[in-house]
């Protein structure tokens, strides 16, 4: 009510009785009472509790007021206790329940009751006869402890236990005097009954969480507010009237006796003679005539069913009724059965209270309408009223007022409807292990025939069908749909079961050509009562059929897919969309060759064409959603083929407005010390003369012919002046003996090691000649068989092998840096983690669980994939419930033949031995390479292969142009390569080698 979206906007302190509201909640969150059987020592007035150890010094586990004492008509002791906080037993439920110490737990057996010493679920069923066993100790009575008035705990005690043939069943009961046994104590249910209890709203299995009304409604926009309101207040008998400005609710509850009351001399502002009650209304109070309206017999039902979204059923629909054997006795035995729609609500047990409410009401179905005076002020819509007419026969009958009019001239005109206190009894719930069972229906008769069968070929080779349910279709019915392979009933099997109103099957054949005949009837289970006895039967309809068509399978598949590259415009706090731009819309045509045509809901502006479209941000305005549509039709000939006339395809683009910032949270511990990273390549510097372990030896091997021996003795030296004790790879190291003259520079290429034996000659580049700075470099004129680098900094990156990582690297988009970073992007590390998406759309694959997950809108579509051999049979179904083992299914269809894949093509680097050092032809390069030269490619041109003379020329989409200078590969230093474009002739290493774009494999290798 108060919601913007869904509501009507009210204000809560403006617009609502709050109140009269609360009052309503409390009404609403009734607990019932707990009758226990063995005792009635107790005084009514004190409250008793149960403790976690059975003496008076234990911690309370549940308490309740005393209502009332007295002896069942068997001659039994009993205490009714309310407000009850807790329950005073609980059945034994292996696995399914997590006990607290202190717990009284029932067996039914002859080994007594159990308290439990040791809190959590149990598996094993306590049998033994003394002692503790498996956290229970054995008791043959359950104490309660008396509550002082200053919250002590006294020593006087109230036992009670319940022994029936040897065997301790559940003292929580109440005597049944028709039955001679003993039904649930619990005015309302007992929550051990509710096995699926977190989707009925409850917090936990426990007593508390059963209340009178228990709401668990939707909200249906496709409806109006007054019909969902109306929805929510007949489940919990509500009404909601509108008083002094103010929206006001209550709830329909046993009315308190109306008494008259004469006013006398002592009564101020009262005539003398004059009725003081406003409720108590007499032949004189009404003004002009009355009208009364009864239904009669045709809306007085005795038999009443309905049916909920059961959880404990999968959510499917469970019939819910309620049958009274004295109505159907004071209507001759005549069946008189009605439906009701249990609005909002998904608890059997609620639903069963409800659907009694109704039968009894459905009994006392008089209206009446009448007009009084201002005395009618004093009333309020919900009252119960007690009318005197003489005419009528009534003398102080009840009605509920269901509408007040008031007029002008301060008279009043009152709606009411006939009350009876029977309308809130509630008959004691069954067993769990019957509820299925109470659905006690009277004489029963058939259900009617269905009509209007048809069946008709889809795609694909399915049969779809439908019919029209009989006009006294229940929601506790059924449809069987029987198939055959020719028209002869004889040979017809059960196919499918449908439950509830169902009026619609696809039967999927699976073959091409094959006809198959229907038919269909109606059934339901009913409960009947014999000799004190139920007993479950099934009545059936007449069949109806046959109907018939032949499958279709096509040799094509026919389909549209719509795609957009996001569904969401994100918009700031005030409603204006921040990104993205626009959004792109591609459909994608499978076999269909006419023209896609787009349409959105609400209207707006989508630019583009062909099969693409592009909505932008502008053009999204205020929408908060706009739906668009990708339809295209199939020609003739393709629907001679299988196709249907035309075929749509649909995305949703929403704006999502941000919200406002949340309350921070408070800091989080500090995380582990991560580990330390590698570190970059450095630059090392060594003096024969001043450098201990440097010889004259190591620096002519080095500056000249580098042997591993010598190696191993100049890393011994970076690993010892490094601040990791580790040669890293990309160290440039400079070793001089100004003595003799000697110095040269050399760059470490292989991976990391702290142990010098293991740095050999090969693991070392040949000598720097030269250092220069890397914006020297014109594109495509850099070619080396290796790359080494720290940082490589390009604007295209082409790998023709591998590109491998390094230990602890990661590859990720600028702002998502780790796996555990929401933002929109993509992360990959070496330990396998990957994260594609945000925190809404997203795949991830968590490395340390193995878990992958998908979350939020994916579109999947590829190319049509080559045909399929044909498949087994499957394995036949599992039974229905409760309809017959299904056919296996039969081969499915081949897939058809995808098209062909596209052949790319990469600029490269080309030698070709002309007869001079000119330019190419374009001809001369066909020839040579075997394709027409692209953008970017680069040849060296030479007279012969022997020959020094060369020249280098770039092709930049329509002609060669001249290279400036070639830079060899081993005169490359790091930090000192810059370009848009790095060309290798086989491979680049990045990393020491765990990043490797292998071209002669076509493959990007990432290694840790």
């Amino acid at each position: 009510m108060t919601a913007k979206t869904y509501g009507k906007g009210l204000d809560i302190s403006l617009d609502i009785s709050l109140s009269d509201f609360l009052l309503a909640a409390r009404t609403c969150d009734s607990r019932g009472t707990q009758t226990l059987v063995g005792s009635k020592t107790a005084t009514v007035g004190d409250r008793y509790v149960l403790t976690s150890d059975g003496t008076s010094s234990g911690s309370v586990l549940a308490m309740g007021l005393v209502k009332s004492t007295g002896d069942f008509a068997d001659g039994t002791d009993h205490t009714v206790f309310q407000e009850v906080y807790g329950k005073f037993t609980k059945m034994f439920m292996k696995n399914n329940h997590s006990y607290a110490v202190g717990d009284i737990i029932y067996t039914g057996e002859a080994t007594g009751y159990y308290r439990v010493t040791a809190a959590g679920t149990k598996s094993t069923k306590p049998t033994h006869t003394s002692g503790t066993q498996n956290g229970m100790t054995r008791i043959t009575s359950i104490p309660l402890y008396k509550l002082n008035t200053n919250g002590t705990i006294s020593s006087t005690t109230a036992t009670f236990s319940r022994v029936q043939g040897g065997k301790y069943q559940n003292p929580c009961g109440e005597y049944n005097s028709a039955t001679k046994g003993f039904d649930t104590g619990y005015s309302l249910f007992d929550a051990d009954f509710v096995k699926y209890w977190r989707y009925l709203g409850w917090n936990s299995p426990h007593q508390r969480e059963v209340t009178r009304h228990q709401l668990a409604g939707t909200v249906d926009t496709s409806k109006s507010v007054f019909e969902n309101i109306n929805g929510f207040l007949k489940q919990f008998n509500g009404l909601l009237s509108y008083e002094l400005g103010k929206y006001a609710l209550r709830i329909e509850t046993t009315s308190d006796t109306i008494a008259s009351d004469i006013a006398t001399s002592s009564d101020t502002g009262y005539s003398v003679g004059a009725e003081i009650n406003p409720r108590f209304i007499t032949e004189q109070d009404i003004i002009g005539t009355i009208k009364v309206d009864d239904k009669g017999p045709s809306k007085s039902y005795n038999t009443v069913s309905s049916s909920i979204l059961d959880p404990g059923n999968q959510f499917k629909g469970t019939a819910v009724s309620f049958y009274d054997s004295n109505y159907l006795r004071a209507d001759k035995n005549v069946v008189k059965s009605g439906t009701v729609n249990v609005a909002s609500i998904s608890s059997y047990y609620n639903a069963r209270i409800n659907v009694e409410n109704f039968l009894r009401k459905s009994r006392f179905g008089m209206t009446i309408s009448f007009k009084i005076g201002p005395k009618a002020l004093l009333l309020l819509p919900g009252d119960t009223i007690s009318i005197t007419h003489e005419r009528f026969g009534f003398s102080g009958k009840k009605f509920r007022i269901s509408n007040i009019s008031f007029q002008k001239d301060c008279s009043a005109s009152i709606q009411a409807s006939e009350y009876d206190d029977s309308f809130y009894t509630i008959s004691k719930p069954a067993l769990p292990s019957i509820s299925g069972n109470d659905q006690r229906q009277g004489l029963q008769a058939s259900p009617g025939d269905p009509s209007g069968l048809s069946a008709s070929a889809k795609a694909v080779g399915s049969i779809d069908l439908a019919w029209t349910n009989t006009s006294n279709f229940t929601d506790n019915m059924f449809t069987e749909i029987y198939v055959s392979v020719n028209s002869n009933a004889a040979n017809r099997t059960l196919l499918h079961k449908t439950q509830g109103s169902t009026s619609v099957y696809q039967h999927n054949v699976g073959e091409d050509g094959a006809a198959r005949y229907y038919w269909i009837r109606h059934g339901k289970t009913v409960a009947t009562t014999h000799g004190g006895n139920n007993k479950v039967k099934t009545l059936y309809s007449g069949f109806h059929g046959s109907a018939n068509a032949t499958t279709v399978i096509p040799s094509s598949l026919y389909d549209i897919i719509l795609e957009a590259d996001s569904n969401i415009f994100n918009a700031n706090s005030s409603g204006t969309i921040q990104s993205p731009n626009s959004i792109a819309l591609t459909a994608t045509r499978h076999n269909l060759t006419n023209a896609v045509t787009f349409s959105s809901s609400p209207s707006v502006t989508l630019t583009g064409s062909g099969d693409t479209r592009a909505l932008s941000k502008a053009n999204m305005g205020s929408n908060t959603a706009v739906t668009i549509t990708a339809t295209v039709s199939a020609t003739s000939d393709e629907q001679n083929a299988g196709a249907n006339s035309s075929y749509t395809s649909q995305v949703t683009i929403s704006r999502v407005n941000e919200g406002a910032d949340g309350t921070p949270g408070s800091p989080g511990p500090a995380g582990p010390t991560g580990a330390a990273g590698n570190r970059s390549g450095g630059v090392f510097n060594f003096e024969e003369a001043t450098t201990s372990g440097l010889s004259d030896t190591n620096v002519t091997s080095w500056t000249g012919s580098l042997t591993d021996a010598n190696a191993n003795a100049i890393a011994a030296l970076v690993i010892a002046a490094s601040p990791d004790s580790k040669i890293q790879p990309n160290d440039r190291i400079t070793v001089t003996d100004n003595s003799a003259n000697k110095a040269g520079t050399r760059v470490y290429t292989a991976t990391a090691t702290g142990t010098a034996s293991e740095a050999d000659a090969a693991d070392f580049s040949s000598l720097v000649t030269e250092t220069f700075d890397g914006s020297v470099i014109v594109d495509g004129t850099l070619s080396a068989n290796k790359l080494t680098a720290n940082t490589t900094m390009t604007n295209n990156l082409n790998v023709g092998s591998s590109m491998i990582l390094a230990s602890g690297g990661k590859f990720h988009t600028p702002n998502k840096t780790s796996f555990t970073d929401n933002t929109n992007g993509f992360f990959l590390d070496t330990s396998g983690d990957f994260f594609l998406g945000d925190a809404t759309n997203h795949l991830k694959y968590d490395a340390s669980t193995g878990g992958l997950s998908l979350a939020g809108s994916f579109s999947l579509a590829g190319p049509t994939g080559s045909p399929g051999s044909d498949g087994n049979d499957g394995n036949p179904g599992g039974d229905g419930t409760p309809g017959n083992d299904g056919n296996p299914g039969g081969p499915g269809p081949g897939g058809p033949p995808g098209p062909p894949g596209s052949n790319a093509v990469m600029a490269a680097h080309f030698v070709l031995v002309l007869g001079n050092t000119d330019a190419p032809t374009n001809t001369e390069f066909t020839n040579a390479v075997g394709r027409a030269p692209i953008a970017n490619d680069v040849v060296t041109v030479t007279t012969n292969s022997s020959s020094s003379d060369t020249n280098a020329f770039k092709y930049n989409g329509s002609s060669w142009s001249a290279v400036v200078g070639m830079v060899h590969g081993d005169m490359v230093v790091t930090g000192s390569v810059n370009g848009d474009r790095i060309n290798a002739a086989s491979t680049i290493t990045v990393g020491g080698g765990n990043i490797v774009l292998d071209g002669g494999s076509n493959r990007i290798l990432i290694t840790d």
